[in-house]
């Protein structure tokens, strides 16, 4: 339990008499124990990237992320040890430092540490990411790596597969060439699907025009229709919208349709 020499004496002795038959003395030099490991690899998943190495890039869509990082005793002796982690937003700011995990690690063992869901990636630019491995008892720093993030804009976009208007049990495509019967309860219904790589909250806005009679030119101005309920759609998924209103005090040609894209 100490460094430097010990000196170890031995003597052979008669039994009856005690006599010192011969004597030597030897001596045993200890070292300091000498912790090393090293970072093996260190990875990092978020959706909807998935699990990516680093340098990683990814879209500022406010998700959580996780890191993986593996680590290896490469020492003669078992040690317990841990990892340390810094998150750096894109302005320098410190936006995580978990409670380091300390874990026994045998000699020329690796084992893995896993943080997730400890820091929402929120803002575009690069973020930095600080590693450290560390033995317990002495504090000694193992091994020490950085690793970066750069995270895009999010592009919002979508498609809109189908759009309809139900009325007095009639199905119309929208645009609806047909004059809709006045004050009818009429029912919108749209398909489509989230292209973006963020999960998207959307908007829906119909546009209606006013018909005088027979004539073809608009009574006035267009009026607008809006469902001011959002639909959250996970990245990549489809989706259906249903809505209902009651049609205006004259027949009306539904003429347009608008979509907003914003983000989660």
């Amino acid at each position: 339990d100490k460094e430097g020499v010990w000196r170890i004496e031995a003597r052979f002795l008669e039994q009856s008499t005690y006599a010192v038959l011969d004597e030597k003395t030897f001596t045993m030099t200890a070292t300091a124990v000498e912790y090393t490991g090293l970072i093996v690899f260190c990875d990092m998943y978020k959706s909807p990237e998935g699990q990516i190495p680093f340098p990683a890039t990814v879209v500022a869509n406010n998700e959580y992320f996780k890191v993986f990082i593996d680590c290896k005793n490469t020492s003669t002796v078992a040690y317990i040890a841990g990892v340390e982690l810094k998150v750096y937003d894109p302005d320098g700011i410190l936006r995580a430092s978990p409670t380091i995990d300390w874990a026994n690690i045998p000699s020329n063992k690796e084992l893995e540490w896993e943080y997730k869901n400890f820091c929402r990636v929120d803002k575009e630019g690069t973020w930095t990411i600080n590693v450290r491995f560390l033995e317990q008892s002495t504090s000694t720093v193992l091994d020490e790596k950085t690793f970066t993030m750069t995270a895009m804009a999010v592009e919002y976009a979508g498609t809109v597969t189908k759009k309809q208007l139900t009325y007095d049990e009639t199905i119309g495509i929208i645009p609806v060439t047909a004059d809709v019967p006045i004050f009818s309860r009429g029912i919108v219904t749209v398909l489509g699907r989230n292209d973006a790589d963020a999960v998207i909250n959307q908007y829906f806005e119909i546009i209606q025009a006013c018909l005088l009679d027979f004539l073809s030119e608009f009574a006035g101005a267009p009026s607008h229709h809006k469902f001011p309920d959002y639909i959250w759609i996970d990245p990549g998924k489809n989706y259906s919208f249903t809505a209902s209103f009651t049609m205006p005090n004259k027949d009306i040609r539904l003429h347009a349709w608008s979509y907003y894209w914003t983000g989660a």
